[in-house]
């Protein structure tokens, strides 16, 4: 008896030995790892933006750390009126109605399961509107009031005999200077980091215009660092119907002495076009240029020749060519995207902007 209870004994270090490999392998006993809940964030694009204009689009963007696919649902409210180009997916452009504030949510799921949920608050102010159609200017030419008054009198002839001059006339030492001033052709390149006047062509007296937005980015560029992101949606629009995306910028110009225009473009859609237009003259007379087929990616050098006869204007019943007529008095400089006759959204990215003269 005493030596079977001492082999019982000897056997108990390796039973605990096996027990505690069971354990190990089996993983009970251990405290289980938690995983982190995931870091959910709205961020709006571009970054710098603290402030959205009346019309002005800006885009919100989901953010998730640790990495994951999102399944989102996406809201706006308040009193800012302000829409959404779509209701899903992870990011949204919103595009402000009013003035006043709006909410964006975004609730949903990660693909692990995890619900989220995030809001970000957008203050929409009230600039003084600009004039979306062109229209002559209301203030008629005064003339001159200074106008020479005949004189009254019967003139006097002189009692005197004209005296000569005694000094004989020194001619001009210094040949006369000519105006160092001349007209320049404008250039627009997005490097000052703002959309430098051009604005995307918004309300009821642009038809066929589905532009949402001009938002200058560092997304892209074909010179330096930043180009203008130009938002439509058409997704609204009938297959096979016509529709535009304008982008214009409003200024007194003089292009008399620039008889091109050019330009880079960033494009993703087949069968887009590109067509320009200028506003010229008291009446703001538009003539619009033929339009010009874009590839995908980047369309470097987009040249219109501002001295072509090929333009077409209301008074040529939009189809007999003429050219731009008063150049030097242009209001509006226009850049039409034509996409192709279906349903569609996205953006387009213009850059390197300018004018020039002939060689």
């Amino acid at each position: 008896m005493i030596v079977k209870r001492k082999q019982i004994w000897l056997l108990f270090p390796f039973v605990s030995l096996l027990l505690t490999l069971a354990l190990a392998i089996t993983g009970c006993g251990s405290t289980p790892t938690l995983k982190p809940q995931p870091t959910f964030a709205l961020k709006v694009r571009p970054e710098t933006t603290t402030e959205v204009q009346v019309g002005q689009s800006v885009a919100i963007v989901a953010e998730v750390e640790p990495l994951e696919k999102l399944d989102l649902k996406w809201s706006v409210s308040g009193t800012a009126e302000g829409t959404l180009n779509t209701d899903t997916g992870e990011q949204v452009v919103y595009t402000a109605g009013k003035g006043g504030v709006d909410i964006v949510i975004a609730e949903g799921t990660t693909a692990s399961g995890v619900p989220v949920k995030q809001t970000v608050s957008l203050t929409v102010a009230t600039p003084v509107p600009p004039t979306d159609t062109p229209m002559p200017p209301t203030d008629t030419p005064v003339p001159p009031t200074d106008t020479p008054v005949p004189p009254t009198d019967t003139p006097v002839p002189p009692t005197d005999t004209p005296v000569p001059p005694t000094a004989t006339p020194v001619p001009p030492t210094a040949t006369p200077v000519p105006p160092t001033a001349t007209p320049t052709c404008p250039q627009w390149t997005f490097e000052s980091g703002t959309a430098e006047g051009w604005v995307a062509a918004r309300g009821p007296a642009w038809t066929d215009n589905y532009a949402l937005g001009a938002t200058v980015t560092s997304e892209v560029a074909s010179e330096g660092q930043y180009s203008l992101r130009c938002d439509f949606d058409g997704t609204s629009v009938p297959t096979d119907q016509f529709y535009k995306a304008i982008f214009y910028i409003e200024r007194q110009l003089d292009m008399a002495p620039c008889s091109t225009l050019v330009f880079a473009v960033h494009n993703s859609i087949d069968g887009m076009e590109v067509a320009i237009s200028l506003s010229t003259g008291p009446n703001w007379v538009w003539h619009e240029s033929p339009r010009r087929p874009l590839g995908t990616g980047w369309n470097e050098d987009v040249t219109f020749d501002l001295d072509a006869t090929n333009f077409k204007t209301e008074a040529s019943n939009w189809r007999d060519p003429v050219p731009v007529a008063d150049k030097n008095d242009t209001k509006l400089l226009t850049i039409i995207f034509i996409p192709p006759k279906r349903p569609l959204a996205g953006s387009l990215y213009l850059d390197a902007i300018r004018t020039g003269g002939q060689d």
